[in-house]
Order: C-alpha cells, then structure tokens, then sequence
C-alpha cells in the first residue's frame, strides 16, 4: 500500500474524531436560517425561548406522557413542570396515545406567557422495524446467494487462503 494512502487511512479517524469533540465542546449559537425548520431538543427550546419563537418551524420528539381530554393537547416527558405542551388543535391526533414516541413539528410559542404550548403542524409517531421481521428476510437472502448463486462456504470466510504454487516445467 503506498504510504501516502496508509497515512491518510490513519489520519483521518483522528480528525472525525477531534471535529466530532469540538462540536460537542461548541458553545450554543442561534440557527442559522430562521426560514428552516430547526430540529432541536425539548430543553433547548425552554431554554432559549426567544429565538425559536412564532413563524419559525422547529422539529421536537419525544415520549407522550399523556393527553387531554379533549384530546388537543400533548403531554411530552420534559420541561419544568416535568411535561412539555403540545398544541393538536389544528391536526387530528385520535391515533396517538401515552407512551407512544412521536416526531412533532410545528411552531413554538414558549416565548409568549400567556400560551407557552408548541402548536403542532405534523405529528409522526415513531416506528421502528421488528427483528422478528428481518430474521425471514436474512434467510432469504442467504437462500438468494447459496442457491441462485452458488456460493459455499468458503466464500463467506475472511481468512486467507494458501495460493497455490505453480510449478514451472
């Protein structure tokens, strides 16, 4: 392998690995573009009210905690209180319920006293894949490769195999 290669191969984990620390160390800073949907944690919309307010779109997820009666408003685990506001008014929310972990979008009104709820535009309950669901579809897979293409078992080894010596008559 040339060294040139070899020694970028083993710099570069070194530099994702220093970027990645310093964007952790980074102290807050406001959005960039307001005019974008901004997807943030609970605790960093409480805590900077002011910036993520009315027209701007934010993006928040997390567990429901539970819902009101009327069914308008949404309990997230957060906050002060020890839940976070959600306002459905506008979206039918009859499929969701407690527990159930969602993707809000909306726009946050935390800013305003008088309201201190997100208004929702959009809510995505979180689905994840079963791995009762994948185990069939590995096995077809390995049908696929050991069947339509003939593959053995030798194929699948990541040891070296000894070549062989070609003798010269």
């Amino acid at each position: 392998m040339n060294k040139v290669i070899r020694l970028l191969l083993l710099i570069s984990p070194v530099l994702i690995l220093g970027l990645a620390i310093y964007d952790m160390q980074r102290p807050w800073q406001p959005p960039l573009d307001p005019n974008t949907p901004q997807y943030i944690s609970i605790s960093l919309l409480l805590e900077h009210p002011d910036v993520y307010k009315a027209p701007m779109e934010v993006i928040i997820n997390g567990d429901i905690y539970n819902k009101s009666l009327s069914g308008e408003i949404l309990f997230l685990y957060g906050g002060p209180d020890g839940y976070f506001k959600v306002n459905c008014s506008e979206i039918d929310v009859s499929a969701i319920s407690g527990g159930m972990h969602v993707y809000v979008r909306g726009v946050s009104y935390y800013d305003d006293p008088t309201k201190e709820y997100l208004l929702a535009r959009e809510v995505y309950r979180h689905q994840s894949y079963s791995y009762y669901l994948s185990i069939p579809g590995v096995i077809l897979i390995l049908i696929i490769l050991f069947v339509g293409f003939r593959f053995s078992l030798d194929d699948v080894s990541f040891s070296r195999r000894a070549e062989e010596v070609v003798k010269d008559a």
